[in-house]
């Protein structure tokens, strides 16, 4: 009985052929970061697609080696088309490396101006402004400290406010930070509260304004959230919890407080004897 006959189209052939060359090293392989840009310019291809080459040209440290972050910058740059724009932000924003961090300090201009556009491309304005926050870069946190009290965009100013409180940059982040206890909408002082959570700074600066909060602010979401940043940031000092219990009057919530930062800084002046000891 004769053998059934196969066809294969030119083109599926070409591709075999291709494949079969790069596996024997007869034939180089093309540009990694030329291949995902041209992937996240196709407007055509499926979103999972552009999110897997965008994530892997930020992601990759083979591929930031080749450049991919400054030939991502180059096509925000040159992009006309507002969804290709989106994609650059969202891998820029999701830089995390201090090394690659570095290379965002030529995008903040076009970021910047992302951020600010007057449209209503919520999601970019969004990306933009974590990109430039994620960045750490000089002059960024003068760029993004409007993000911190807009209470119009509390996405954003909780994203931008969460990033700020992961630089580690004590002296010059906790100042914004501490500011935005003052904001009239709760929404901006809790923000403010998970983030200063967020340095881990278990010192004065810290955690007097945050006590005020706990004891003195009226709106339960924002006390509660101070109550609970003060024993994060108190964890394994020898101390009991903060404890304010449910319903408990305002009064009684500030003893509760008072009693809490009087152990706490007894607690901070014999580790601090201990140290010089």
């Amino acid at each position: 009985m004769p053998r059934p006959r196969v066809r294969v189209g030119l083109a599926a052939l070409a591709g075999l052929l291709a494949c079969s060359l790069q596996a024997l090293g007869g034939q180089p392989s093309s540009d990694p970061v030329e291949e995902r840009i041209d992937i996240l310019k196709d407007l055509n291809a499926a979103d999972d697609a552009r999110a897997r080459a965008r994530n892997e040209l930020v992601g990759d440290p083979k591929l930031t080696k080749l450049g991919s972050l400054e030939k991502l910058i180059a096509l925000g740059g040159a992009a006309k088309d507002a969804n290709v724009r989106l994609h650059v932000a969202i891998a820029l924003g999701s830089v995390r490396r201090a090394a690659d961090r570095k290379k965002l300090a030529a995008a903040i201009p076009m970021l910047q101006g992302w951020m600010n556009a007057k449209d209503n491309d919520t999601a970019l304005h969004y990306w933009a402004a974590l990109a430039i926050a994620n960045s750490r870069q000089p002059g960024a946190l003068k760029i993004v400290a409007t993000c911190l009290t807009d209470a119009d965009n509390p996405v954003v100013c909780d994203a931008v406010a969460r990033s700020i409180g992961r630089w580690q940059q004590h002296k010059a982040t906790l100042p914004l930070l501490v500011g935005m206890l003052a904001h009239k909408q709760a929404q901006v002082r809790v923000a403010g509260i998970q983030s200063l959570q967020l340095t881990g700074v278990n010192e004065p600066a810290a955690v007097e304004p945050l006590a005020k909060i706990a004891g003195e602010d009226s709106e339960e979401i924002a006390w509660r959230a101070a109550e609970r940043a003060l024993n994060e940031l108190a964890k394994g000092m020898p101390i009991r919890r903060m404890l304010i219990r449910v319903g408990a009057p305002q009064a009684e919530r500030k003893e509760v407080v008072r009693i809490w930062l009087f152990e706490w800084r007894r607690a901070k002046r014999l580790a601090a004897k201990a140290g010089k000891g």
